[in-house]
C-alpha cells in the first residue's frame, strides 16, 4: 500500500492552525477512507513544505511541523510519525518506497503529505492535492497569513537551526564562536586519518535504502570532532547511524593562512551503498 500526499501550502488567516486544522481534518478523512480493507497500522508522515523548485525553506518546515501536529490530533486508525527524524530529509527520500517499508513498520503502508509553498509579502498560498498512485483523491486550497505568530515561530526555528545535535563532551568548540570555514580565505581542509565505515542500520538495511548524509563538522585544533550538524538527512535511521560515527573520527586539523592548526567547520558527506 503506497499513498502519497502533495501539498502546494496557502490561505487567509489570523494564524496557521485555522487553515491548516481544516485540511488536517479532509487529510484525515482521506487517508482513512482510502486505507479501508488495508492492514492495520497505517504509518503517516509529514515532510518539510518547500517552495516550488524543491528547496525546503525554515517557513516551510514551520508550517509542516504545525501541520503535522493538526493532523495528530485527528488521527484515528493510522499513525502520524513524529517529525523530530524527519526534517532535513528530501521529499525525494521519503518518497521513496523504501522509505515506506521503514517507517511502515511490520505493515509497510505509509502516507507522505508533502508540501509546495509560494510565500507572498503577506501570505502563503496553499493547495493541497490527496493523491493515491495516480488517481487524485482530495484538491484543496487555503491561505495562510503570515502573521507575528508564524514569523515568531519560523525565527525560533532559524536560532535552533543553527545548533548542532552533538557537541563533544571532552573537546566542545566555543559555540559563541563561530569558526572559520575550511578551505575558505586561506585556512585548508581537514584531512581525516582514521574515518571508518558506517554501519547500516537493520531498519535500512530490510528495506535496502542507500543514499548520503551531509553533516556540518567542527573540528578542532588537535583533530578531534568538537559538534555535528545535520544538513541533509535521511530516514530509516541512518543519520543518526552517520552522527554516531562520525564522532568517532579523527583527523589532521585545518591550518591558518600561517601554517598553524586551529579549529575549523568542515562538510563531511556520510554514503550508505549495497554492493
Amino acid at each position: 500500500m503506497w499513498v502519497s500526499f502533495a501539498a502546494l501550502a496557502l490561505a487567509p488567516a489570523a494564524s496557521a492552525q485555522q487553515p491548516l486544522d481544516a485540511v488536517a481534518v479532509d487529510v484525515a478523512a482521506t487517508i482513512v477512507k482510502s486505507l479501508r480493507g488495508s492492514s492495520p497500522g497505517v504509518h503517516v508522515v509529514v515532510g518539510d513544505f518547500a517552495e516550488q523548485g524543491g528547496k525546503s525553506t525554515l517557513l516551510g518546515v514551520t508550517l509542516a511541523d504545525d501541520f503535522s501536529a493538526a493532523l495528530s490530533k485527528h488521527a484515528e486508525g493510522f499513525h502520524v510519525i513524529d517529525r523530530v527524524n524527519v526534517t532535513t530529509i528530501s521529499p525525494a527520500d521519503l518518497t521513496n518506497p523504501a522509505a515506506a517499508r521503514c517507517y511502515g513498520a511490520r505493515s509497510g503502508a505509509l502516507a507522505v503529505v508533502l508540501g509546495t509553498l509560494d510565500e507572498l509579502p503577506d501570505k502563503v498560498v496553499l493547495a493541497v492535492r490527496v493523491q493515491e498512485g495516480r488517481a487524485s483523491l482530495l484538491d484543496r486550497s487555503v491561505e495562510i497569513a503570515l502573521t507575528d505568530e508564524i514569523k515568531a515561530a519560523e525565527a525560533q526555528r532559524r536560532f535552533n537551526s543553527s545548533k548542532p545535535l552533538w557537541v563533544n563532551p571532552n573537546h566542545p568548540p566555543d559555540l559563541n564562536l563561530e569558526p572559520p570555514q575550511a578551505g575558505t580565505k586561506g585556512y585548508s581542509y581537514p584531512l581525516c586519518l582514521y574515518c571508518p565505515q558506517s554501519e547500516i542500520p537493520d531498519a535500512a538495511a530490510r528495506s535496502k535504502f542507500e543514499g548520503t548524509v551531509v553533516l556540518f563538522v567542527t573540528i578542532t585544533a588537535e583533530g578531534f570532532p568538537s559538534s555535528i550538524t545535520l544538513a541533509r538527512g535521511l530516514p530509516c535511521g541512518l543519520s543518526q547511524s552517520a552522527i554516531d560515527n562520525v564522532k568517532l573520527w579523527r583527523f589532521r586539523p585545518a591550518k591558518d593562512p600561517d601554517g598553524k592548526p586551529v579549529a575549523a567547520r568542515q562538510l563531511v558527506e556520510v554514503s550508505f551503498h549495497f554492493f
